[in-house]
């Protein structure tokens, strides 16, 4: 709206004013200030009642722009003079009747007004101001200013007035009339003063809604003076934004440019870094008002967003990095209800978008962490994200995941830790994502480690809490990733580094089994589930932990009862000054405790000082606390209370101070310290709570828990059965219980016969009880038969019983559904109580061997022709195999019944003399691949699947036996060699079975070292998974050797050459010997010692091993007869000794010259094994064979780059440790701890180490060091396994009353 400079006459026919008194004050006629304001006011009254200019109002028109009037000192007259002006200017609008002048000084005395416009409604004047701002609103009369000459100081002056105005505070429903007339001046001028633009985009800038918000509802009236200017005038606004953007871009990115480009000295120049730092400080204030603007206000950024567009791609890293975090912040906005404007980004600004995501690959790894900063406010906030932008999103994060940069990876761990569950799930979880965060649980920088594992933890967490209130709708794939969780998670004890093993601790305790709900029900279900998704080794790990809670709570006691009888001490002394050297002896056993704990925490923790602080505190409550917390005896509501108010009390610095004593802890740390102990030693899983509702699951055979619910109680019974002590009847009754029996109740009777024989005293004493017992070891399943016997064996009347119940059965009906029910009865009496059935031994054993082992029976029932693996549960469908597998039971328990520590020579050769030829039976089952029928008989073949059992009964059986002296010290180096073909055998489940049991044994040193050298035929293992682990177990178990200065591996090497040179697949190659058959089988031996070389050869033993190696050429082999050393021309078998020995040579000293490790001569003298290697007949015999050559010099050729060849790319990781999804250099080899130099060995050791080849049995639990994979490789070879009680331990067997199998 123009306003026209000429004004405007009036016709003689107008009319006029009512009003006729004048208003301007003369020398003649003064007017009193109250007199003028009347007149004033009637003047308005009048005026404001005119539509149009109709009315002549000459006589005032003129009169109101005086001088007198404008400058009037009084507030009221010109409070009413302006109502008078805005009717005036209404009433003429469009054409003022005023010069511009006059114009200019009229607003300025409104302007003037609205200064004073208060809050306050009483005040005296604040009508007329209110009247002012809507008559000035409706005709639009401000528009007017922008035509003024001085247009520009008007309207900083009417901006600068309204918001300074808003600034103090004035009636909220003024404001639409404020903005109104602001608008409307900002989109008629001309020119928009540089000042109020910032003063405009200022208020952006310094908006924060979350601080308005908190204080009742208060708002920013100057925030919406802007945001309403800028919605009204978007085009001007935008145009007016990219150029103020646009000169500061320049100007400041050209002075960062120009400090990036200069030389070094200038660089150095304090005016460039002030001038540098000035610059960066503007661009951040301006990209932090793009931000802003954005948030409220984004389509005024519409040009603006090229200019960032271009900075993503600056030179400077420092640009680039604020241009990606300014884009980020953007597109992470949260959406205010303020914003009348939304602007989908994605869609809007494509190619921002597109430039934006490939800063994944920029050349910094600062950007690159910066922009995956920016991701989780992106997936929380933003409305607009598609699937195509969530997977580009899920893509990029993925890519961050496994960058090569440290920052990156852990930038990008911390953003997934910051996504809340569902919007994780809904928008961007993967499988690959969470795959690549179980990859970096083990990743080698601890950070990263730690927060990809508290983040698995919760998402775990999460998933089972909306699982639990609502049915996600997520696909199967990642469902079956979230659940894998806790199987990841548990698998890093094996990695056994301590700062590991507290994180998944942390994992297991606070998230994925958190004592939150104290609800049994609730709790069971929780912990079934969370069992029911372990595999073999999660089940192991999840056992282990347990097992250690018992371990500590143990320790832990001892550590409060030695606190106690301290500060007692202390205070006796203190009496009588007598006690001391009670007490030191007790601080010297309370160091041991704590040094014993502290070895299973974290570096950096201050454990030491924290535990000695507790017990030198003296406080009663603190101790009665912590056995509250371990007490077997408290409810999981208990512990959590106790553990609560100890944490708690421990957290106040009062109450950890020590009067005149300067503290060495701190509340955190004591707190920190004291929760990770309380939850590994309190019995929070395996707690009497949880008791009842498994029993409840476990009678449920329908149920999808009831198999966990049976585990789980099972383990209960072996590791803390002291929580059955009040659920005893319970237990009971799920055996004496008569009703329709739909499961078995072989898992009740383990879980009874774990408690009874930890306490005797508790044996049930119904009749009923024993007379169930009595019915199930006739006619229950084999199982049940087992574990009934078992159990009657703890009763004082066993030998009654026993004899009872050999009456029903013996002799043995072949035709009774029952047979194998029976056998496996008899199988266990041998071992309760053999007096029952000695005298029936001389039948019993031709009769098995004849009706179960040379013959099929009943074969053709039951149509056997594929080779699947026949699982434990599946065993009664096949009775002709389960019979086998119980008379195999049969034989060996008879021979583990004659092992009494009170043997008499004669009677242990008795007992040797009855081992032969059950040893020869299992050796022929293993040798004939599982078939020892006659092809002539009816009932052959044997089918496959039952041959692979067999194999492995057999061989797990041969461990067994090789547990007890005597019958180990049969078993010949033929039979032990034979058991390589079950590391070896065509199916996994023997394989793997068969390992994990023999590393178990070995682990617990149950057998003897001579069994260890087998252990390397794992380098022929096909399956990765399998051989790797086989790889971690050689490697934990060596470190471990290397710790105690044990040399049982170096020394196995010489078993290893004698098991090979005489191993049927060397042998085998060898064929006709020619080169070709000799290269073949040479090449098939070097696979097995470059394994064993790459696992056991450090720079420290090399020269050991070499040492070994030559030694074998300086004897005879035991197992040749010494006939055959006598020939003239030694024979093949001789010879291959000498070769394999040789190729041993080679091997170790490639190894060691691609290492570059120097091979010394060893010092020492050590003998080797007596029963495989033998004296040379004379030094002449010596000085020969050690002189010639074995293998010539043309084969060495070729053997040496084939060895070389694998060298290079059989490459195997030594330390079982942390490792990195991203590309980095290879790692170097541990320096080893504890061993000693070879040129400082002691010779009195050497020869201690000498005396014997093979270790007697001995038992490791009462170890002093807390270590998982002791733990998990110290209890039994199939803990971890499929619950097959075919393939079962019992734990803490002292006896060996149990077995692999449990039929």
């Amino acid at each position: 709206m123009m306003v026209t400079k000429s004004r405007v006459s009036r016709s003689e026919d107008t009319m006029s004013l009512k009003f006729d008194k004048s208003i301007l004050p003369t020398v003649k006629s003064q007017i009193s200030n109250k007199e003028l304001i009347n007149r004033l006011i009637a003047l308005h009254d009048e005026l404001s009642n005119i539509d149009d200019s109709s009315v002549n109002l000459s006589n005032y028109t003129t009169d109101l722009v005086n001088k007198k009037l404008l400058s009037h000192t009084s507030m009221g007259v010109q409070a009413y003079l302006c109502c008078c002006l805005s009717d005036i200017l209404r009433i003429y609008a469009p054409n003022a009747p005023y010069s511009d002048q006059q114009l200019s000084d009229v607003f300025k005395l409104f302007f003037k007004q609205f200064s004073r416009l208060s809050a306050k409604k009483d005040d005296p004047f604040y009508q007329q101001h209110v009247y002012l701002l809507k008559r000035l609103a409706e005709a639009k009369s401000t528009i007017i200013i922008t035509d003024l000459p001085d247009s520009e100081s008007l309207i900083v002056s009417i901006f600068t007035t309204f918001y300074n105005l808003a600034a103090k505070g004035f009636p909220v429903e003024l404001e639409t009339i404020i903005t109104d007339i602001l608008s409307e001046v900002l989109s008629e001028a001309e020119v928009v003063p540089h000042q109020i633009l910032q003063l405009i985009l200022q208020k952006f800038a310094n908006h924060d809604p979350s601080k308005l918000l908190s204080n009742s509802g208060i708002t920013s009236p100057e925030f919406n003076f802007s945001l309403a200017i800028c919605e009204n005038n978007i085009d001007r606004m935008s145009r007016l934004v990219a150029q103020y953007f646009s000169e500061i871009l320049y100007d400041n990115t050209n002075h960062i440019e120009e400090e990036v480009t200069e030389d070094d000295k200038s660089k150095s120049n304090s005016k460039f870094d002030t001038k540098f730092s000035q610059a960066m400080d503007i661009l951040k204030k301006v990209h932090h008002l793009s931000i802003q603007l954005w948030k409220f206000i984004p389509s005024v950024l519409s040009s603006v967003m090229a200019l960032i567009d271009d900075e993503l791609n600056a030179d400077d890293e420092k640009v680039r990095i604020l241009a990606t975090v300014t884009i980020g912040q953007m597109l992470g906005s949260p959406v205010y209800s303020s914003a009348s404007t939304n602007v989908n980004f994605f869609a809007t600004h494509k190619q921002t978008w597109n430039n934006w995501l490939k800063k994944t690959s920029d050349v910094s790894s600062n950007v690159r962490s910066k922009w995956v900063q920016q991701i989780p406010n992106i997936i929380c906030s933003n409305n607009y994200t598609t699937t195509e932008i969530n997977q580009m999103l899920s893509a990029c994060v993925h890519k961050c995941l496994v960058d090569t940069e440290e920052k990156v990876r852990e930038a990008a761990c911390v953003c997934l830790s910051e996504i809340p569950y569902q919007h994780f799930i809904n928008k961007i979880a993967t499988t690959e994502l969470i795959n690549t965060l179980f990859q970096l649980t083990r990743e080698k920088h601890a950070s990263i480690r730690k927060i990809s594992i508290k983040t698995l933890g919760s998402y775990y967490a999460s998933y089972m809490k909306v699982e639990k209130n609502t049915s996600s709708e997520i696909g199967t794939e990642l469902k079956d990733s979230i659940l894998s969780i806790p199987n990841q998670i548990l698998s890093l004890v094996y990695i056994n580094n301590k700062e590991i093993t507290t994180l998944v601790d942390l994992a297991v305790f606070e998230d994925m089994l958190p004592i939150l709900d104290l609800n049994p029900e609730n709790r069971v279900e929780r912990l079934v589930q969370f069992y029911r998704v372990l595999d073999a080794k999660g089940k192991e790990a999840f056992v282990a932990i347990n097992k250690r809670q018992q371990q500590i709570s143990k320790v832990l006691s001892t550590y409060i009862e030695l606190s106690e009888a301290y500060n007692k001490s202390n205070t006796l002394e203190n009496k009588d000054n007598s006690g001391t050297d009670d007490s030191n002896e007790i601080i010297l056993k309370l160091d041991k405790i704590i040094e014993w704990l502290y070895v299973s925490f974290p570096e950096g923790w201050n454990t030491s000082y924290c535990f000695e602080r507790f017990y030198r505190l003296n406080r009663a409550r603190f101790f009665h606390l912590v056995k509250v917390c371990i007490s077997s005896e408290s409810d999981l509501a208990t512990v959590k209370n106790s553990m609560k108010e100890l944490l708690n009390k421990l957290a106040d610095s009062k109450n950890i101070r020590i009067e005149n004593e300067r503290s060495m802890v701190t509340t955190t740390e004591m707190a920190e310290n004291f929760k990770l102990l309380l939850l590994k030693a309190s019995p929070i899983f395996y707690n009497l709570s949880i008791v009842e509702g498994l029993i409840k699951y476990s009678k449920e055979g329908e149920n999808d828990y009831y198999s966990s619910a049976n585990e789980i109680l099972e383990q209960i019974s072996s590791i803390i059965p002291d929580v059955y002590k009040s659920h005893l009847r319970a237990l009971s009754n799920l055996i004496i219980d008569k009703g329709e029996q739909t499961t078995s109740k072989s898992n009740a009777l383990k879980t009874v016969y774990h408690f009874v024989k930890k306490y005797p005293d508790l044996f049930p004493k119904e009749f009923s009880f024993i007379e169930a017992l009595k019915n199930l070891a006739i006619n229950g399943t084999p199982e049940e038969a087992k574990y009934s016997i078992k159990i009657i064996g703890l009763n004082d009347k066993k030998e009654v019983y026993c004899a009872g119940i050999m009456d029903s059965i013996y002799p043995l009906d072949l035709e009774s559904t029952k047979l194998s029910t029976n056998l496996s009865s008899m199988a266990e009496i041998f071992v309760v109580d053999r007096l029952a059935i000695s005298d029936k031994e001389n039948e019993l054993t031709p009769l098995v061997i004849k009706e179960f082992f040379l013959k099929n029976r009943n074969l053709d029932n039951h149509n056997v022709t594929d080779n699947t693996w026949i699982t434990t549960t599946e065993l009664n469908s096949h009775p002709t195999l389960y019979e086998k597998l119980i008379a195999i039971r049969l034989l060996v328990n008879n021979l583990k019944s004659l092992d009494k520590a009170d043997l008499s020579e004669s009677a242990k050769e008795e007992a040797k003399q009855k081992a032969l030829p059950v040893i020869k039976l299992l050796m022929s089952f293993i040798g004939n691949n599982g078939e020892i029928i006659n092809k002539n008989d009816p009932s052959w073949p044997t089918p496959d699947s039952y041959k692979s059992r067999l194999r492995l009964a057999a061989g797990l059986y041969m461990l067994k036996l090789a547990k007890i002296p005597i019958y180990s010290e049969t078993m010949l180096s033929a039979s032990i060699r034979r058991l390589t073909f079950l590391l070896n055998d065509e199916d996994y489940n023997v394989r793997a079975r068969f390992l994990n049991s023999l590393q178990a044994k070995l682990a617990d040193e149950l057998i003897s070292e001579k069994f260890l050298a087998i252990v390397f035929f794992s380098a022929l293992e096909p399956n990765f998974e399998l051989k790797n682990d086989a790889t971690m177990w050689i490697s934990a178990m060596f470190k471990r050797s290397e710790s105690k200065k044990n040399i049982k591996f170096e020394k196995s090497l010489v078993r290893l050459i004698h098991v090979l040179a005489h191993h049927e697949q060397f042998l085998s190659l060898l064929k006709d010997g020619s080169d070709e058959d000799k290269l073949a089988s040479y090449n098939y031996a070097s696979r097995l010692l470059i394994f064993y070389v790459q696992l056991i050869a450090t720079q420290e033993n090399i020269s050991l091993l070499y040492y070994f190696a030559s030694r074998v050429k300086q004897h005879r082999d035991a197992t040749i007869a010494t006939v055959d050393y006598e020939a003239e021309n030694p024979t093949e078998q001789i010879l291959n000794l000498y070769r394999m020995a040789e190729l041993a040579q080679l091997v170790i000293k490639t190894y060691a010259d691609g290492k570059n490790w120097p091979m010394q001569t060893w010092p020492g003298k050590l003998k080797l094994p007596s029963d495989i290697y033998a004296p040379m007949a004379s030094s002449k015999e010596a000085q020969a064979v050690v002189t010639e050559i074995y293998i010539p010099e043309k084969l060495q050729v070729e053997l040496l780059a084939m060895i070389n060849k694998k060298l290079r790319t059989g490459i195997i990781v030594k330390k079982v440790a942390t490792t990195s999804v991203a590309p980095r250099a290879r790692l170097k080899r541990p320096k080893k701890v504890g061993r000693m130099e070879p040129s400082k060995r002691k010779k009195k050791s050497v020869v201690s180490e000498s005396v014997t080849f093979e270790s007697r049995r001995k038992s490791s639990r009462n170890t002093n060091k807390v270590n998982y994979k002791d733990q998990l490789s110290s209890e039994g070879e199939s803990e971890g396994e499929e619950k097959d009680h075919l393939l079962d331990d019992e734990v803490d067997s002292e006896n060996d009353e149990s077995d692999e199998f449990g039929i």
